[in-house]
């Protein structure tokens, strides 16, 4: 399970750098790159579904993983709500919140990965 969790760790940084990358490359106005920013989304969420479940398989304390497995819904949910203009600056701060989401996305799959591997290792 470790080599797995490993894999899902390293996807879900590499992953969750380059949609941060090429959301500000969005921000610049260069709509050529939408379709891979959402796939990578798409990507980091399934990682963070990924690794929601496997704590509750090994058994970490339920609040990390029930938090990764919502947080996997919330990423998407919120960076389609930027699909629609919202007047004035509503769509910067969706833009915003939607990158604060991205950030915090990176920092609890890795927490709930580590906290797996101590399980694991224990």
């Amino acid at each position: 399970m470790t080599g797995i969790l490993a894999a899902l760790r390293w996807v879900a940084r590499l992953d969750g750098i380059g949609a941060l990358i090429l959301g500000i490359i969005l921000w610049t106005g260069s709509l050529g790159v939408l379709k891979i920013h959402i796939l990578t989304g798409f990507i980091m969420s399934l990682t963070m579904l990924l690794i929601g479940i496997e704590g509750f398989l090994v058994r970490v304390k339920p609040a990390l993983p029930i938090i990764a497995i919502l947080w996997a819904l919330l990423l998407p949910y919120v960076g389609f709500a930027q699909m629609r203009p919202l007047p004035g600056i509503s769509h910067l701060i969706i833009q915003v919140i939607h990158l604060l989401i991205g950030i915090c996305a990176i920092g609890i799959a890795e927490a709930l990965a580590a906290k797996i591997t101590r399980r694991v290792r224990a």
